[in-house]
């Protein structure tokens, strides 16, 4: 595959070459370095059905920040080696212990020119063998994250690079052009799911008065999937050498808006996309299929502590071949959130279809609904607890052989405190459990799959500005 960081790193070069000098030698520039430790537990690490193994992980890892503001741009570089030593125990009670090592860059920049111009990049290069702890990957609920919950603990790697130039050519009013290339390849050569996608977009947010305003974006997406070792599979979207399909697909949004006051909004919204299989399903077009969305939705604030959202409408998937028939979802967006003086709360949930080709195990096209809820609250001045919880229920149309639905539910806890032991030092206290159920015909209860993942985790970290100038 062809290094996209390389190409970003001669942007960011490029960048320095259009800031003066004048604006160059009024920088703040600042180092840090820290170093944390942190030991997990895991009651399943491979997502096993039964006969389940525990893990127990020591993670040593130090991080180095570098940050630099001038007046028109910000520089931000972090990179975080880490050194992760695992020790597990089989059901004859034998253990086994192994080191894996994870690295993780994350670079950002964004630069204004005459004013009225901003580009911005970003680059995340990631190796890991456990995508959960992440934040990047997100434990929110109901988010997904990079890789399904399904899949086992694995090292893989990724590369999301991202480039935008936006014109604000009114008030109100801008134009962004977009680009994104992302990475996914797994070290074990035997699994499927490895992919590079590109997608470019452009986004249009008009300004029509001081109570209307509307939006047109369009986006373009390719993905091309690496072959896999020959595997068994019973996914009939994916043939029996272990080579899905690539993908190609096209995206197009508007939305109208109506703002009476400054607490209230009205909004209605349509999108329409595509999504056609290349290659090994190429010519096979009851795979390649059309979505129709759209929505009416209502913003309102209510003094200064509670705001709440909501849209609902219709979404149709169109496939290409008359022997399939259309799926219809009820589709729906909606949160509710109360501030408070020491933390927040909210409730939520979101329904209808969602795409879920680039999870790690290539899960398809999926009719979904989701509730959620979240706590942040501030016990004490050092002290914090956070604490969430969702269910999520999928279901994927004709993906067994037999051409049946299949479903799988989500559970979803989080459970985490935060103490800050003085400016430089801090204990993080987090506990996650997570039940996934899997129904591959919902005429026989003998076919359903389901397992428990209990997880925990204890770390200290220790971090400090070295540098300043």
């Amino acid at each position: 595959m062809l290094n996209y960081s390389s190409i970003l790193f001669l942007l960011l070069a490029l960048l320095y070459t259009l800031v003066p000098a004048s604006e160059s030698q009024a920088r703040t520039n600042s180092f840090s370095a820290s170093i944390s430790i942190r030991e997990g537990y895991d009651s399943n690490p491979e997502r096993a059905l039964e006969h389940q193994e525990e893990d127990l992980t020591t993670t040593v890892s130090p991080s180095f920040d570098f940050t630099s503001q001038g007046r028109r741009d910000n520089i931000s570089i972090s990179y975080a080696p880490g050194l992760q030593y695992s020790e597990d125990e089989d059901n004859s009670g034998r253990s086994h212990s192994s080191y894996a090592d994870e690295h993780h860059l994350l670079i950002g920049v964004e630069r204004t020119f005459w004013q009225n111009f901003q580009l911005s990049l970003s680059e995340a290069f990631i190796l890991t063998n456990d995508p959960y702890l992440q934040e990047y990957y997100s434990e929110t609920p109901g988010e997904r994250g990079i890789v399904s919950e399904d899949v086992e603990q694995r090292t893989f790697w990724t590369n999301a690079a991202t480039v935008s130039l936006g014109w604000n050519y009114s008030q109100g009013s801008n134009l962004t052009l977009s680009y994104a290339n992302h990475v996914y390849e797994q070290e074990d050569d035997a699994f499927e799911g490895d992919y590079e996608r590109h997608n470019p977009s452009i986004n249009l947010e008009q300004r029509l008065s001081p109570k209307w305003s509307t939006t047109i974006s369009y986006g373009h997406s390719k993905a091309k999937f690496e072959e896999a070792s020959a595997q068994e599979t019973d996914d009939p979207n994916i043939p029996e050498a272990g080579r899905p399909a690539d993908i190609e697909n096209n995206d197009a949004a508007f939305g109208i808006y109506f703002t009476p006051t400054q607490h209230t909004a009205f909004l209605i919204n349509g999108s329409y996309g595509n999504n056609k299989f290349e290659e090994a399903l190429g010519e096979d077009p009851e795979n390649d299929y059309e979505v129709y969305n759209g929505q009416i939705g209502w913003r309102q604030t209510l003094g200064h502590s509670i705001g709440f959202e909501l849209s609902a409408g219709q979404s149709t998937v169109d496939w290409d071949t008359d022997s399939r028939p259309n799926e219809d979802a009820f589709s729906y967006e909606g949160e509710i959130t109360k501030t408070m003086d020491r933390g927040s709360i909210s409730f939520g949930g979101r329904g209808g279809f969602e795409d879920l080709y680039y999870n790690g195990t290539n899960d398809g096209l999926s009719r979904f609904w989701l509730l959620e809820t979240a706590l942040d609250y501030q016990l004490q001045q050092q002290l914090t607890v956070n604490l969430s919880g969702s269910y999520r229920n999928d279901t994927f149309p004709s993906r067994d052989e037999e051409g049946n639905d299949i479903k799988e539910d989500l559970v979803q806890v989080g459970l985490g405190f935060s103490y800050d032991i003085n400016r430089w030092s801090s204990l993080q206290l987090r506990y996650s459990f997570r039940q996934s159920e899997t129904d591959e015909d919902s005429n026989n209860d003998e076919s359903d799959d389901k397992y428990d993942v209990h997880r925990l985790f204890l770390e200290v970290r220790i971090s400090k500005e070295i540098w300043r100038w």
